[in-house]
């Protein structure tokens, strides 16, 4: 008879003075299964399906079980931008926009037609009465609070002027006269990156828009020139100027002929 275990010496195991009790290596066998029975027929099957019946037999796995479940396909998630003006526009569809009955709202686009008619006149106080009635009647008509930047402007209001252009794109994206009067307050109170950005802002909702693109022009023309205006640049402009050589009186200044290709 074969040992099952053997005494073998290892200089690594201490924990047994020295000695270690390793394995034989023989593998020990698989205890028997027990035979599958069908719980209709009471027939036993090897296979797991009763021959007879057609079930699944006790102690095998069933058919469906051991088929997988198809994969359900993942719902796209929408873009963020696109989600952002969807949410926008729920936001604001409001039929009345704020107003709080039908009448309220025709009320309101009656006094803002007034105020329009005194705008045209350039009556810019009385039309700016107009519209602040306008805007407390209907607080969510765009148009209004556009309207009453663009008339403030006028009166110099700039601070007014654009609180009311920022509320009118934040409720209009899409609407680029927003963002162009925005753009220009912002151009008054020296935010020029801000007026930048609103620039962009209505050119990506009209790219065609003139106003847009020559107010753009001038805001990133004003940026350069404040860029170049800064205390370190003016510093190492008059440095440069001071250390170059001057040519002496008489005598025209010497140019380096650029060197000619082999």
């Amino acid at each position: 008879l074969k040992p099952c275990f053997k005494l073998l010496w290892s200089s690594q195991d201490t924990r047994t003075m020295g000695w270690r009790l390793p394995g034989c290596g023989r593998r020990k066998r698989a205890p028997p299964q027990a035979a599958a029975v069908c719980p209709i027929s009471g027939q036993t099957s090897s296979t797991g399906v009763c021959p007879m019946s057609g079930q699944a037999a006790f102690g095998a796995k069933s058919a469906k079980s051991s088929e997988r479940k198809p994969l359900k396909p993942k719902q796209q998630e929408p873009l963020p931008e696109k989600q952002a003006a969807d949410d926008i526009k729920s936001k604001w569809n409001d039929p009345l926009m704020g107003a709080k009955s039908q009448a309220d709202a025709e009320t309101a686009q009656e006094l803002k037609e007034q105020g329009n008619q005194k705008f045209k006149s350039k009556s810019f106080e009385e039309a700016l009465e107009l519209y602040n009635e306008a805007v407390q009647l209907q607080p969510r008509d765009p148009s209004i609070w556009l309207n009453r930047s663009i008339v403030n402007r006028q009166l110099e209001n700039w601070s007014d002027a654009e609180d009311d252009a920022f509320i009118a794109a934040e409720m209009q994206p899409d609407n680029p006269k927003a963002h162009y009067s925005l753009a220009l307050c912002k151009q008054h109170h020296g935010k020029l990156e801000k007026s930048l950005e609103a620039c962009r802002a209505g050119l990506k909702a009209q790219p065609d828009n003139k106003a847009l693109q020559q107010l753009e022009i001038v805001v990133r023309r004003q940026l350069a020139e404040k860029l170049n205006e800064r205390p370190g640049k003016r510093a190492a402009k008059a440095e440069c100027k001071a250390g170059a050589p001057k040519a002496p009186a008489g005598q025209a200044p010497v140019v380096a002929e650029p060197e000619k290709g082999e």
